[in-house]
């Protein structure tokens, strides 16, 4: 048996030798580890015979005796050294005989076992029939001389032209060996820096030979593959340790490098069972091939390192950027569903750039940028010196923005709130002002609806309560004064004034209740024509003056809670008198259309604006329009309406044309159809 030669070693072992014809066999078996252009034209082989047995039936002379000789050296650990042998060589396309000065000397390791045999000749005579001369000779030998150099200068191409310059400058061949140890030792020396360097970053050497199929590796390379103290083995099993996954992928670019047309060289991240941790480790392996002169790839040359703690941050950072990526996508899905405004300034504030809400805001065009001087113009006249006083603050000491600001569209007019909210942020060597711009006008105008409803209620309220407290004060203090039909009508104004203090509150109620989820449905089945008859006769004694008209196109039964029903029909009805002048007419009508059922209540009044349109079932919602000043309400009416629809299953909506009335509906499933007819029952004059 014997061992892989690191080229270290295998030059050391060159340096023995000055012959024009040499060879290095690595094994028991004579394994052809190093021949010389020289030896090969003598057995008339290719260097292809590298990595083969010597004797094999490739040779084309017989050289069995020489086979016999290097095994009895190899396995007595002995030179062997003659003068004057024969031997068969190969020379000009014939085999001959010649002789030859020959060495076989073997190098043994610390336990006396061989593990190289360097084989040296050097023609001593050459006999033929026709005869050869002296100086033919010679120049012969001078010839392989220098054929041996340029072998060794194969082995270290940085070198080649150094050992010609020597070589044509000492003639002395004493001198050239001595030259070609220091070049030598200097590659060995090379070579073990560049060997601490490799461990030192932890990286494992390797060499698969494509002939034997097999691979040889350093220490660093077993323990990484898990095959602690086996230097060689078959590729087919080292392959095993690999994640199977991964196994093609190896084994694909390992044929793309052999082909000479691609470089030959050889990268690839793969992953291995550590069998150590228990645990999937990354490797990053990187060589390359090398080719003979034909192109037959030899051998392929390499390094490994494990990666895996590398992978693991690589895969954290990886991790990171789409946690972030993901906030980042969710931060604008946010801003775009709330609408919400962002801006950046640099920092010298020159120029101010923004986002499409910001724009729509403002009124700007898209896709515009402008100064700092003309975003500040876009506020209110009182706000203007505070928020620069803020922005200065901002640059200058880092101090964040946080203010309710009130601001005019530049297109429309329109007054718009923003709450402005800014901080300072560096973005690599830049630092910039970033800040949103919260539109707040609806929750602005929103409290005001609650202050002006409070405001309302109390003076509501107040009215009957102060009316009731009168009455209760004179009869208190004249009771006897007054005759008793006077007393029974300070008393029934009184009872009045009690009941629609009581409204009132059981309104204010409901809104808590629907708020809290507490309304409750009574339901039963009723019939919806008779429900219409009743409010038709109520309004004949309370409005007997105004022209309201009730038509009724079809008589169907609801399963609903009548007393809410009819106080959203009730609420239409007066809200369309309210709002409606005196001469103009109210109708109401009921219908039906597949499986819902309702009623229409249209009136000729104002109308809604349809900017307005959109809110007028929010609660405390009412309508700022001319010639509504006088109307009194607290804007849950409707509210309370829609709600009670929405609890039944229903719907409820509203058409209008400002300036030519308003027609509000809603609809409840139909529970049965009685009959249909159609009829008018009349104006209520």
């Amino acid at each position: 048996m014997g061992m892989i030669l690191s080229d270290a070693v295998l030059l050391d072992i060159l340096s023995y030798s000055s012959s024009e014809s040499v060879a290095v066999y690595d094994s028991d078996g004579l394994r052809v580890r190093f021949v010389n252009k020289k030896m090969l034209s003598y057995w008339g082989v290719r260097d292809s015979v590298v990595g083969t047995t010597l004797g094999g039936e490739e040779m084309t002379v017989a050289i069995n005796w020489l086979v016999q000789k290097a095994k009895e050296v190899w396995r007595a650990g002995s030179p062997f050294i003659a003068s004057a042998m024969p031997m068969e060589v190969y020379l000009d396309g014939k085999v001959e005989t010649c002789y030859f000065d020959m060495e076989l000397r073997p190098f043994l390791d610390t336990e006396g076992n061989t593990y190289a045999l360097l084989h040296c000749c050097t023609i001593s005579a050459a006999v033929k029939k026709e005869g050869r001369g002296k100086g033919e000779i010679e120049k012969r030998v001078l010839e392989d001389l220098f054929n041996t150099t340029t072998d060794v200068a194969r082995l270290t191409q940085a070198n080649v032209n150094t050992i010609k310059s020597l070589f044509a400058n000492y003639q002395d061949e004493v001198q050239l060996k001595e030259m070609a140890k220091s070049i030598f030792s200097r590659i060995i020396v090379r070579e073990e820096q560049l060997d601490m360097a490799l461990k030192a970053a932890n990286f494992g050497t390797w060499t698969l030979y494509f002939d034997s199929n097999r691979l040889h590796w350093d220490e660093i390379t077993q323990s990484l593959l898990g095959f602690e103290g086996v230097e060689s083995l078959d590729v087919s099993v080292a392959m095993e340790a690999v994640v199977p996954h991964d196994r093609k992928s190896i084994a694909d670019i390992i044929e793309n490098a052999k082909r000479p047309g691609n470089g030959g060289e050889y990268e690839i991240l793969f992953r291995v069972n550590s069998l150590k941790s228990n645990s999937i480790r990354w490797v990053n392996s990187k060589g390359k091939v090398f080719f003979d002169q034909d192109g037959i790839p030899l051998w392929l040359i390499g390094v490994s390192r494990d990666v895996t703690d590398s992978m693991l941050q690589q895969e954290q950072i990886t991790t990171y950027h789409h946690i972030i990526a993901q906030k980042e996508k969710e931060l604008r899905m946010v801003i775009d569903a709330a609408g919400i405004g962002t801006f950046s300034i640099s920092k010298n504030m020159d120029e101010i750039w923004f986002n499409e809400h910001a724009q729509k805001q403002f009124g700007f065009e898209l896709g515009s940028s402008l100064g700092f001087k003309q975003f500040l113009s876009c506020f209110s006249d009182k706000y203007r010196k505070p928020l620069h006083e803020a922005f200065f603050q901002l640059v200058s000491n880092n101090v964040p923005m946080d203010m309710l600001c009130e601001i005019e569209n530049v297109q429309t007019k329109a007054s718009i709130w923003i709450q402005l909210v800014a901080i300072q942020y560096l973005d690599g060597q830049q630092t910039y002002i970033q800040g949103i711009l919260i539109d707040l006008t609806q929750a602005k105008e929103e409290m005001q609806r609650k202050l002006d409803f409070i405001s309302i209620a109390s003076h509501e309220l107040k009215t009957p309560l102060t009316t009731i407290l009168t009455f209760l004060q004179l009869l208190s203090q004249r009771y006897h004064q007054f005759e008793e039909s006077k007393k029974i009508e300070m008393l029934g104004q009184a009872l009045d004034q009690g009941g629609r203090m009581k409204n009132l509150i059981e309104g204010f109620l409901n809104v808590s209740k629907l708020q809290n989820g507490q309304l409750e449905l009574d339901k039963s089945v009723f019939n919806f024509c008779d429900l219409m008859e009743k409010i038709k006769a109520m309004y004949e004694v309370i409005q007997p003056n105004n022209k309201l008209y009730f038509n009724t196109s079809s008589c169907f039964l609801v399963n609903a809670d009548m007393h809410k029903v009819e106080g959203v029909i009730l609420n239409f009805i007066n809200n369309a008198i309210k709002y409606t002048p005196v001469e103009s007419s109210v109708y109401v009508t009921t219908f039906i259309e597949g499986a819902q059922c309702g009623v229409t209540v249209t009136d000729q009044g104002l109308g809604i604006p349809i900017k307005d349109q959109p809110y007028i079932f929010d609660k405390f919602y009412r309508v700022n329009q001319k010639g509504g000043e006088r109307i009194q309400g607290f804007g849950i009416g409707l509210y309370i309406s829609a709600e009670i629809v929405k609890q039944h299953g229903g719907q409820i909506g509203l058409r209008s044309t400002y300036g030519k009335g308003a027609e509000f509906w809603f609809s409840l499933p139909v529970h049965r159809v009685i009959e249909k007819i159609s009829y008018d029952v009349g104006n209520l004059n």
